[in-house]
């Protein structure tokens, strides 16, 4: 590079020094750029990517069920986040704000485990990040609902209220509330009269 610059035509001996210096300032600085070590800032976001990685493989099982040998962690601090120390946890809340897999269960999942950072932060960054943490909280997805379901059904409902009318009757309840206790037959015959016995 510095003898291409310093045999251009029409260039004068000075002129040629001049440009030596040039060129060699410019390639040391370029070298010196290129050979800068990663700032603090830029060492956080390449772990907190690892971290987020991690986090959603992690989630991506919670639609697999019976899993029996890799099965979502519930509980935190999560593996992908140890390290992470009270310093991180602006980077980490920024991070926050932004969606993850686009399935809202899935990014809450992995939210939830990165809000263990940002609990222990100082005070003073949770008073700063107060509002993010209310809009996070507002845009968490609504609970889940589910049918309930009877747990077994009888072929003839009838027959069954039969039986369980006869099987009450024949039950025996000692004692009074809240002290009362329940017997079962064959062990409720020794507490019943002769005639109820009978029926």
């Amino acid at each position: 590079m510095i003898d291409l610059l310093s045999r251009r035509d029409g260039a004068d001996a000075s002129g040629c020094r001049g440009t030596r210096r040039l060129a060699l300032i410019v390639g040391l600085g370029t070298v010196l750029t290129l050979s800068a070590p990663p700032s603090a800032a830029e060492e956080i976001a390449v772990r907190l990517d690892r971290a987020v990685t991690q986090l959603k493989n992690d989630a991506g099982k919670l639609a697999v069920y019976g899993l029996k040998d890799a099965e979502p962690q519930l509980r935190r601090p999560h593996g992908a986040v140890s390290g992470f120390g009270p310093d991180t946890a602006e980077a980490v809340l920024d991070r926050m704000m932004k969606p993850f897999t686009g399935n809202i269960y899935q990014d809450t999942f992995i939210r939830w485990h990165l809000m263990w950072i940002v609990k222990e932060a100082p005070q003073d960054v949770k008073r700063r990040s107060g509002t993010r943490i209310v809009k996070l909280i507002n845009d968490m997805p609504p609970p889940t609902s589910l049918e309930a379901r009877p747990e077994y059904i009888h072929s003839d409902p009838a027959l069954w209220s039969k039986y369980r009318q006869l099987y009450e009757s024949a039950c025996a309840i000692i004692g009074i509330p809240p002290y009362e206790k329940r017997y079962t037959p064959p062990d409720s015959y020794a507490y019943m009269p002769p005639e109820r016995r009978a029926e």
